[in-house]
């Protein structure tokens, strides 16, 4: 590979702790559909702090990156502690509300108050930010005058075949094969509970 190889690629940085159960639920899938894998194994939360900004300027160092994609707050540090005088272009993907995270786990208000910096940070310094929600937009995006784009969770229904255990459980649970059912496999947020609880 010559330094500054241009290459029209999906790379993936992660950390994994079973390298096999990585590539047996995920990793094999991803290579067979030409994403790039970039793997360190899990040393512990400041030992993976320190070497992954080593792997980033690594993969710079060789590739021409156009963009970089981002899940919540400390891929932008990540990024800060590899590059501490260059901007770098980033996409912040924000899949939930860290405020009502930490209110669910009692978080103690100064480790809030920390955490939301950082993620205000990272949010500001992005190219641009996705949410799964509008909601979600409004929640945590309120005041701030940034563009975001709304991207949902999907599902391919095509994927999944009607079988004769999807109808027997359906009738047996009470559903016509008519009724639309929806199952949500997430959790609940903190003010979702205590409102409706």
């Amino acid at each position: 590979m010559e330094n500054g190889e241009v290459l029209d690629v999906v790379g993936l940085v992660a950390i994994y702790t079973d390298l096999e159960l990585f590539n047996n639920r995920i990793g094999n899938n991803l290579e067979s559909a030409r994403v790039r894998l970039f793997l360190m194994k899990d040393r512990g939360f400041y030992k993976n702090l320190v070497m992954m900004p080593r792997i980033i300027r690594n993969i710079d160092s060789q590739l021409v990156i156009r963009n970089y994609y981002v899940r919540g707050l400390w891929g932008p540090v990540v990024f800060k502690l590899a590059f501490p005088l260059r901007k770098t272009n980033y996409v912040y993907d924000v899949r939930g509300d860290l405020e009502d995270e930490f209110k669910a786990v009692q978080s103690k208000p100064f480790n809030r108050t920390i955490y939301l910096s950082m993620e205000n940070w990272g949010i500001k310094n992005a190219r641009s930010i996705t949410a799964v929600t509008s909601v979600l937009v409004k929640k945590v995006f309120g005041k701030m005058d940034r563009q975001v784009l709304v991207i949902p969770c999907c599902l391919n229904m095509a994927s999944y075949k009607v079988n004769d255990i999807r109808t027997k459980t359906r009738q047996g649970i009470g559903f016509e094969e008519s009724d639309e059912v929806f199952v949500y496999s997430g959790g609940l947020s903190y003010s979702a509970v205590s409102r409706y609880a």
